[in-house]
């Protein structure tokens, strides 16, 4: 079946003649001369092989053709004027996917109040949440999988790009029957001689706490080694150790039998903060949630409940 080349402006042509009932007020209406009106069906007519109109003492009179046309065409100038409106949705940022990775503690304590707030304000809006750990969530941001992240500061190798958020400071853990409960500080050196409970080695936290220990020159060999931070709470719970997590990551943990205490002689934390690809183009929707993120670094929308804890 051959191809037929008919312009949007010559389907609007046609269709304008056909609702004002002449060409000279097609043209009026279409703001051009009547001679090019003129042309632009001709060229529709010689696309389609077949006229559109008799001209008579009756002005332009639909053909057998033109008749076949019409609901044609306004079916296609319908569905053209709806799809321009979503893809101005789209562009507005009102319309889209987002899809971000966060660290499984972002996940609990700072994006459910954040998504929100933000599809309260654009409900068409759908967001794909990854809750990962620092490693794999890097390499989904590499990937392309998602438009980007909310994690720790990536290894410089890595060529992503890194935009301070916040800090997360750490905190002792231990049970409720540990003697150290009845402490209000506890110092790092403690973990030099109690039964340490360390996450995984692939962990953001793990990294932090054997850099301490390191600078510290304090050998500390963990008791038990756990694959998360809700096992790694569980054992301690359990009265099998103590630990040091970052305070956004008691989201993840039953505290019920858990106490948490400042840690002193040195402050030690981790910066948290969006991680995205060099030059990547986001879409006006993922630009507007990302803005959200950067700015909890001035405390405007940090959650009421996390700025509690970070100021204990």
């Amino acid at each position: 079946m051959p191809r037929i080349d008919l312009s949007l402006r010559q389907l609007e042509a046609f269709t304008e003649i056909v609702g004002t009932g002449g060409f000279r007020t097609a043209a009026s209406s279409l703001h051009i001369s009547q001679p090019a009106l003129s042309r632009t069906i001709h060229l529709a007519e010689e696309a389609l092989g077949a006229r559109l109109f008799d001209r008579g003492n009756q002005g332009a009179v639909l053909t057998a053709a033109g008749r076949q046309l019409l609901p044609i065409a306004q079916r296609i100038l319908r569905e053209f004027d709806t799809s321009r409106g979503e893809l101005a949705e789209f562009l507005a940022g009102r319309t889209g996917r987002i899809g971000i990775a966060v660290l499984p503690s972002i996940g609990v304590s700072i994006m459910p109040k954040i998504i929100a707030g933000f599809l309260a304000e654009f409900p068409a809006v759908r967001i794909t949440l990854q809750g990962l750990s620092a490693g794999p969530l890097q390499q989904a941001v590499i990937d392309g999988r998602v438009d980007y992240g909310f994690s720790v500061r990536p290894p410089a190798g890595l060529g992503l790009v890194f935009e301070p958020v916040l800090t997360d400071e750490f905190v002792f853990l231990c049970s409720k029957d540990d003697m150290l409960a009845q402490r209000t500080e506890v110092p790092w050196s403690v973990f030099s001689h109690c039964p340490f409970v360390a996450t995984s080695q692939n962990s953001s936290i793990r990294t932090t706490t054997d850099a301490v220990f390191a600078q510290a020159e304090m050998a500390v060999e963990p008791l038990y080694e756990c694959g998360n931070v809700s096992m790694t709470a569980a054992i301690v719970a359990a009265g099998l150790g103590v630990t040091a997590i970052p305070r956004l990551s008691l989201g993840l943990v039953d505290q019920t039998k858990l106490v948490t205490r400042k840690l002193v002689a040195q402050s030690v934390s981790r910066q948290l903060g969006i991680v995205s690809r060099p030059s990547s183009s986001l879409s006006n929707a993922a630009e507007r949630l990302k803005s959200k993120l950067l700015s909890l670094s001035q405390g405007s929308t940090l959650p009421r409940a996390i700025r509690s804890k970070r100021l204990r």
